[in-house]
């Protein structure tokens, strides 16, 4: 403990760091992605280890670079990744928003980019990178210290028992590092320009631009010009685009097909794509992310149903909230919109698993007959009546139509009274009557323009009662006074499945 306490106070006063083997190397473990050839080393995900006491240090140097490159706004305002306030959900909203108030008027289409680069971390080129931390002003004290952290670095592999010898890492930063993701955003951050005006949006290294207008062929000799100096910018920065995964979208009925290139490598059409763990189909419909959402619902309940009859209440709704709800969640204001029925679908699937807990008897034995109905008559058999209102309460859960309220809620809030993301905070307006503290509802003229996640959590904010929209209360205030909001609107409605 003393030696460690000599050289993290050394490290600071002049951030010299040990030089020791175990600083600089890192293991290396393969994961297999889980398709593909295993003779491919392409399909294997390398999983990096390193030292606990260079984390220590990374951790001290991150601080720091984080709150200069905030304070001076080096970091672009579309970069979401690894970000305090930002995450793939607030990536995906503004992308959302921008495109469907493009399609809310006539005629006009979105094309859209979804850019991957191959191996962007290990890509870095170190000398460009301390150029460019140099003009941002950078603290010549850490830019030493990420010279020391970054040059010399070596690796092994492990498989097994099996360790290999040790090799140079002669480019990029080490995956795995805590510095890494905020070195690839600074070192990514004039990408814009390459983009020539385009709409984009970032995610760490995941990128994509949109472009709109009511033009097909303008847009698509547009999207190669903007694929051409991306193309020569990512060049220059030794960076690659990785043309067979990169894909576009055209945002809109059409069912033309153009070239698109990037390097004279053509690009795939797509009418649906996974953009940070959300799929994005071409009519905004997000049916085939329902059906993935179904499907490992379904498998998550599936096996619920092997183990909850050796589980006490406590421990059953740890279980429920870690691998039903944590599926349904993610990203929910986005999708849950399209239609009602979805969210029936997903709620019917969750009474299942609660009745099937209280009620074990009663739900298997209609659940036996419910199949024997639909088999011999193709027709569904009488679900049993249970007010699964009260076992939501016993478990202190709400349905899913509260829980997709309660995240247009408090993205609402968070939007109003932190103002941490200004090109959101903007679109949320109060109106005329500041007693009511309502919003300004985003006049549009399509309905699809309603499943925007922005304009959903003003219609939601200007439910709330009023003691709700107050702007100086805390948000676990805020959060209580949902719940007790919920619990009036269940007093009159009562769930029967």
């Amino acid at each position: 403990m003393i030696g460690i306490r000599i050289c993290m106070n050394n490290f600071h006063s002049n951030y010299h760091i040990p030089y020791t083997i175990y600083h600089n190397t890192a293991t290396i473990t393969p994961i297999f992605k889980g398709k593909g050839s295993k003779t491919n080393p392409s399909n294997w995900r390398p999983i990096s280890n390193l030292s606990p006491f260079s984390k220590l240090l990374e951790k001290i140097v991150y601080k720091k670079l984080l709150h200069y490159v905030e304070t001076e706004n080096i970091l672009s305002p579309e970069q979401h990744g690894f970000r305090k306030n930002r995450s793939c959900f607030t990536a995906i909203a503004l992308f959302m928003h921008d495109v469907l108030t493009f399609l809310d008027n006539r005629n006009m289409l979105v094309a859209a980019v979804f850019v991957d680069l191959r191996k962007a971390f290990d890509s870095i080129n170190r000398l460009k990178l301390m150029q460019i931390l140099l003009e941002y002003n950078i603290s010549k004290r850490v830019v030493k210290y990420l010279c020391a952290y970054l040059f010399g670095r070596k690796f092994r592999i492990k498989l097994s028992t099996f360790l290999s010898r040790l090799f140079k890492l002669l480019t990029g930063c080490p995956q795995g590092g805590i510095l890494s993701p905020l070195l690839f955003a600074i070192y990514f951050y004039e990408v814009g320009k390459s983009l020539l005006e385009a709409l984009h949006k970032m995610f760490a290294d995941d990128l994509g631009f949109y472009i709109f207008g009511t033009d097909e062929l303008k847009l698509i000799s547009r999207l190669n010009e903007i694929l051409e100096s991306l193309y020569l910018w990512c060049n220059d920065m030794d960076l690659t685009i990785n043309a067979d995964k990169t894909k576009y979208m055209i945002l809109h009925i059409s069912s033309n097909l153009y070239l698109v290139t990037c390097n004279n490598i053509p690009i795939e059409r797509v009418f649906c794509f996974k953009y940070l763990g959300v799929h994005i189909d071409s009519h905004l419909s997000f049916n085939t992310h329902f059906d993935s959402v179904c499907s490992r619902v379904s498998s998550a309940i599936g096996c619920l149903m092997l183990i909850k009859r050796f589980v006490n209440l406590r421990v059953f709704k740890v279980l429920v909230n870690c691998f039903v709800f944590s599926i349904i969640d993610y990203c929910l204001p986005i999708w849950g919109h399209t239609a009602e029925t979805k969210i029936q679908i997903l709620q019917s699937k969750i009474n299942f698993l609660l009745g099937s807990y209280f009620y074990p008897r009663i739900v298997n034995k209609f659940q036996r007959q419910n199949r024997i109905a639909h088999h011999y008559n193709n027709t569904n058999y009488v679900q049993p009546a249970i007010n699964y209102t009260t076992l939501w309460q016993r478990c202190n859960l709400l349905s899913v139509a509260e829980r997709l309220k309660y995240f247009d809620a408090i993205f609402a809030f968070k939007s109003i009274t932190r103002q941490k993301i200004p090109e959101i905070s903007s679109l949320f307006e109060f109106g005329t009557s500041s007693r009511t503290n309502s919003l300004k509802v985003i006049t549009h003229n399509c309905k699809i323009f309603e499943n925007s996640p922005i304009y959903q959590a003003i219609k939601i904010w200007n439910d709330l009662p009023r003691d709700a929209k107050e702007l100086n209360i805390p948000l676990c205030k805020f959060k209580s006074l949902l719940a007790v909001w919920f619990l009036h609107c269940r007093e009159s409605e009562f769930v029967f499945s």
